[in-house]
């Protein structure tokens, strides 16, 4: 008979993990990042996307820098008085106005990538019309595919909405990175110095021209940018994703001028804001150079200076200090089946990495506070800033004031990119730049009017009384159109 042979022994169970959920989000978290670290490294494009187009933003705008001083000697030369200019940049803010909303919305149909490279395509042509002719009608002809398409900057800000949107982000890591494209375009204005080397107006165009192939280049390594799919409805990435549109489908060209999410309350919030201040900059720019002027006999060498500093601190606060600054002022709250609660540690749980995101509760992010601090700085320091005769004040006072600026528009578009659903992103960009184009035509007349009418002290009770609007809108309207809407319905509700 065959000889028996032992029965294997059970294998010992393991012991159940003590301590309560504690234990057990350790023993989901050790998992997943057992799982992570079998996972291939993602290539570098993917993990430096937000850095490409930073880049991208730094060579377009470097692009022009290098052309701006001798743009403006070939308009002396050519004799375009102040009537021919002015024509120019009026024609240039109404086809900007008008391409900005066209460009974004087509990059929600045609993709991001494809309106990139319509703006880059742009660009070439005006850069080479600007190195080979010599006419103010080649001038005209150059400036207007140039002002009608070259919306880079708008579809940039919808692709980092895009990238946050599938990263899950929140508000404050959003407008971290909104801020990165503000510093990228600040660092290339500085390019400028460069026009003291270029020989002449030729030189400007092919250096220029270099910078373009190099943005090229960033492109067609940029990911993504692909054409955005309507997402389920109530899903996140925007209040109003879901939401019908007209008779034709998704896929209808009529169905693309229908923004939902620039009708939602959210949006109207952003516009509000966004007008109020523009119109505040520009009753308020009506006085400072005269003041200056007045106070320091201030010359083209004071006014490099001053702009260059100014420049540099927009470009730090957009790019390094608007992210710490929304993350850890803002009020914070944890929302998970009904309760809410502010707790450090429920945020921290709810950050868990290792956490099911399924699982994890909702956070809100309400940067009321930060808001509310940016519009005292700015109302205060611009009234400071006229009224010292000390130019060490006028310094410190105007990098709080930039600093400042730069914290609420970073804040500004991170709420877009939460109002507006991704399949709307490059619309809404479109629209709140048509805004600012709107402001740059109608405020320079109407801070003229204030201030003939009030003179200086008019002005600035103007620009105060703006801001204090901008106050009431951030209190009664931030958290609960904006902060509170962008969480998950099914958890914030």
């Amino acid at each position: 008979s065959p000889i028996p042979r032992p029965l294997p022994s059970p294998p010992a169970a393991s012991p159940r993990p003590r301590g309560g959920s504690g234990a057990r989000r350790g023993t989901r978290s050790n998992s997943t990042s057992r799982d992570s670290s079998r996972e291939p490294q993602r290539p570098f494009v993917e993990r430096c996307k937000v850095e490409l187009a930073a880049a991208l933003v730094m060579l377009s705008v470097l692009a022009s820098a290098v052309t701006m001083p001798f743009a403006q000697a070939q308009r002396d030369r050519l004799e375009c008085d102040a009537l021919c200019y002015g024509a120019m940049m009026s024609a240039r803010s109404g086809l900007s106005l008008v391409g900005s909303a066209l460009l974004g919305r087509l990059s929600d149909r045609l993709g991001r990538k494809a309106c990139l490279w319509l703006a880059l395509g742009a660009r070439v042509f005006s850069i080479a019309v600007f190195g080979a002719t010599d006419s103010i009608l080649m001038m005209w002809v150059g400036m207007v595919p140039t002002a009608l398409l070259n919306q880079q900057y708008e579809v940039l800000k919808a692709l980092l909405a895009d990238f946050a949107a599938g990263e899950g982000a929140g508000a404050a890591e959003r407008g971290g990175k909104q801020g990165m494209l503000g510093m990228a375009a600040g660092l290339g204005f500085m390019g400028m110095a460069l026009g003291t080397f270029i020989p002449s107006q030729q030189a400007a165009a092919a250096i220029a021209l270099v910078f373009l192939a190099l943005s090229g280049v960033v492109i067609f390594v940029l990911p993504g940018g692909q054409r955005i799919q309507k997402g389920p409805a109530g899903g996140a990435g925007g209040e109003a994703a879901g939401a019908k549109g007209p008779p034709g489908g998704s896929s209808s060209w009529f169905s693309m001028f229908n923004l939902p999410s620039a009708r939602t309350p959210g949006a109207y919030v952003i516009f509000s804001l966004r007008v109020l201040m523009g119109f505040a900059f520009h009753v308020f720019i009506s006085i400072w150079n005269p003041t200056l002027k007045k106070r320091f006999d201030f010359g083209p060498q004071e006014h490099a200076k001053l702009m260059g500093f100014i420049g540099l601190s927009y470009a730090l606060s957009q790019g390094l200090l608007s992210k710490p600054i929304l993350k850890y002022g803002s009020i914070r709250t944890v929302v998970d089946d009904g309760k809410k609660t502010e707790s450090k540690a429920a945020v921290a749980d709810s950050e868990d990495e290792g956490a099911d995101a399924a699982a994890k509760p909702a956070i809100i992010e309400d940067p009321t506070p930060i808001l509310l601090g940016c519009c005292l700085v700015l109302g205060a320091g611009r009234v400071l800033s006229v009224k010292t005769t000390s130019m060490v004040v006028v310094y410190l006072t105007m990098s709080t004031i930039v600093i400042s600026l730069g914290v609420f528009n970073s804040a500004i578009s991170s709420a877009a990119t939460l109002v507006a659903p991704p399949e709307e992103a490059g619309g809404f960009f479109g629209i709140l730049s048509s805004v600012e184009s709107t402001c740059g035509i109608a405020g320079p007349a109407f801070g003229g009017l204030i201030h003939r009418i009030g003179g200086d002290t008019g002005a600035l009770a103007t620009v105060v009384t703006l801001y204090a609007i901008c106050v009431g809108i951030v209190v009664f309207g931030w958290r609960r159109f904006i902060a509170v809407r962008a969480a998950p319905k099914e958890k914030a509700d």
